[in-house]
């Protein structure tokens, strides 16, 4: 081990590369955390403090929302039993959280996709690393969460993460408890997954609320991750982009019909399904991941919706 004191910081290390640096006052500083589960961006979890609502606040039951996809908060989509979603505030340094009510029966889930770098590859969630599922919740779980790997091309499910004991409460803040479950990787036949998929479960007798979700590399759970709204908004419009209002004017063409090329505020995951309110005439001449051509019988469009979630 080395020793060497300059400018009044001393800077301890084996090999003689610093490694850990201890200022006068007893801090210690570290240069890097780039891989490890303190560093930024860890959160594997989009919006998971439940600030982006680009479709609404509320959500009435639908008949089969698994089957049809339904989502609520931008990234969150309902699972199992038939349930109400809406917002509503939270606590501390949590603004919003989402409300699962009026369960029917059974078992209802929050879920999340989470996009994998590439399809028909272990990526970020490597065989044998160790992850850490955290939330707050407001009452009590009717079961244990769960993640598995999931396939956009038919493929079935890989339950390859291995829980490691049982979801533990850590915190308490008044009515709220923090819960968190550690996960390992095992060797999985990658098929044609492109994602992994966390369920976390609601009350089937009383309202849930949850905010702060988050996925994180390593064993422990640290405090939720708060990005800034501008980062968070821009990773969701990744899947799902909703027009404020009127997109304005459109030039005519010689057919008649009114275009116009629109371009998305993110670069979507992949080409978007592309709807409108305003549906009289409307059709999409060239649909790309960044922009699209609409035309309109009309001289403007209302609104238009572009949907690539997982």
């Amino acid at each position: 081990m080395s020793t060497i004191k300059t400018n009044n910081i001393i800077h301890i290390s084996n090999t003689g590369d610093p490694n850990i640096v201890l200022g006068d006052s007893g801090d210690v500083q570290v240069q890097s955390l780039n891989s490890g589960p303190l560093s930024g961006f860890r959160n594997q979890i989009i919006n998971g403090d439940f600030r982006v609502w680009q479709r609404g606040t509320s959500f009435p039951k639908d008949s089969s929302p698994a089957a049809t996809h339904k989502y609520s908060a931008d990234r969150w989509e309902a699972n199992g039993t038939v349930a109400d979603f809406s917002r509503a505030a939270a606590f501390g340094g949590f603004d919003w959280a989402i409300v699962v009510s009026s369960v029917t029966s059974g078992a209802a889930y929050i879920v999340q996709h989470i996009e994998l770098d590439a399809v028909a590859d272990y990526c970020q969630f490597a065989p044998g690393s160790t992850w850490t599922l955290s939330y707050w919740m407001r009452d009590n779980t009717s079961g244990a969460p769960s993640i598995d790997f999931r396939g956009d091309a038919g493929g079935v499910n890989q339950l390859a993460w291995t829980a490691v004991g049982a979801a533990q409460q850590i915190e308490t803040t008044g009515t709220w408890k923090r819960y968190s479950r550690t996960f390992t990787v095992a060797t999985y036949a990658q098929g044609q997954h492109d994602r992994a998929t966390v369920y976390i479960p609601a009350s089937s007798s009383a309202n849930t609320l949850f905010t702060g979700a988050q996925l994180e590399p390593g064993a422990v759970a640290t405090p939720f991750e708060h990005r800034p709204i501008g980062a968070e908004l821009a990773l969701c419009q990744r899947y799902y982009f909703q027009s404020a209002g009127r997109l304005g004017a459109a030039a005519t063409l010689k057919d008649g019909l009114s275009g116009m090329v629109f371009s998305y505020p993110e670069a979507m995951r992949a080409i978007p399904t592309i709807s409108s309110p305003s549906t009289s005439g409307f059709t999409v001449g060239n649909a790309q991941v960044s922009t699209a051509y609409l035309r309109t019988t009309g001289v403007y469009l209302e609104q238009i919706f572009a949907d690539a979630e997982l």
